[in-house]
């Protein structure tokens, strides 16, 4: 049967790791086709090699999809289940299948989201040595999301297969260190980031550095301090910048610079004070301008009065 009642599909789900329970319930008459509520199947979930292997044997759908449209190495590609991947590619599994899941505006591939993943980098190989293509998506989720190692591994080790505009179009989410490896990779962000981008490439604060920050903790290789950047990190990567044409004044569509940004508290408590007054003041260092925006700010460090406040209730 390929569909059954709520229990005992649940009662499969939860266990597609145990190759015994799956076998027991398959000779129960259980399909290996079967799905829960989102169409997820038991190749989508499974953590253990074998039992995908006895899947497939018995009929299951390899490129079955989610909900979201998503096939089971797709799934895996988010996951931390590298020989489940091993098992569906030596099965047949496409590597290259795309789709738009639903609430993304482009396509995603196993190895786009693979890139995406903080402790990818391995099935990221993996894919790569079994044909999957590398555009657009997969540079983008390495630089906007995934640790700096699958970013670099993909601009270093296959270079050849990364696409210059592919680069030039991944520097706006970027932090500071995936910044420099888009540099050294040949990228140049004056080509294809807008002046009203640029406030948000050379503010630390909007996108970045707790991402950073998040991956080196979760992978626990090298320190978050020097995965962001240092200070004199960051003030030889914006002259690069500037030399390539970056003008740190440039404004978005609200009228707001770099400075404008970085004046602000950060609203989700990312940055000290100390932080964003060593930010503001490196980009003074290479010309930026105080702006109406960032004086009229009443949530800028400094200007609302509140550490006299505090000082005042000490007293």
């Amino acid at each position: 049967m390929d569909h059954f009642d709520a229990p005992l599909r649940s009662i499969v789900m939860t266990w597609a790791g145990s190759l015994a329970v799956v076998k027991y319930l398959h000779a129960k008459g259980c399909s290996v086709k079967s799905s829960d509520a989102d169409k997820r199947t038991l190749l989508h979930v499974t953590d253990d090699p074998e039992t995908a292997k006895y899947l497939v044997a018995n009929g299951a759908n390899i490129e079955a999809k989610t909900s979201e449209r998503l096939t089971p190495l797709m799934t895996v590609a988010t996951s931390r289940r590298l020989e489940v991947g091993k098992v569906l590619i030596e099965k047949g599994a496409d590597v290259n299948f795309q789709v738009v899941p639903f609430g993304a505006n482009n396509k995603e591939s196993a190895l786009s989201l693979a890139a995406q993943n903080v402790e990818g980098l391995e099935m990221v190989k993996l894919l790569l040595e079994h044909g999957s293509r590398v555009d657009g998506a997969v540079v983008r989720g390495a630089a906007t999301k995934g640790p700096l190692s699958t970013l670099k591994y993909l601009v270093t080790e296959h270079r050849d297969k990364v696409d210059i505009d592919d680069i030039n179009k991944s520097f706006v989410q970027a932090s500071w260190r995936k910044i420099e490896i888009l540099l050294d990779a040949g990228g140049d962000p004056t080509i294809e980031v807008t002046a009203s981008e640029v406030p948000y490439l050379l503010n630390p604060g909007y996108w970045r550095g707790d991402l950073d920050r998040h991956h080196v903790n979760f992978q626990g290789n090298s320190n978050s301090a020097d995965e962001e950047g240092t200070l004199e990190h960051k003030r030889r990567v914006l002259k690069q910048l500037v030399n390539l044409g970056i003008d740190v004044n440039a404004a978005n569509w609200e009228g707001r610079t770099a400075l404008d940004f970085a004046a602000v508290k950060d609203a989700y408590g990312r940055w000290t004070r100390e932080e964003m007054e060593e930010w503001i003041d490196l980009l003074k260092e290479f010309g930026a301008e105080r702006t109406k925006g960032d004086k009229e700010e009443e949530r800028s460090y400094g200007s609302s009065g509140d550490d006299d406040d505090d000082e005042s209730e000490d007293d």
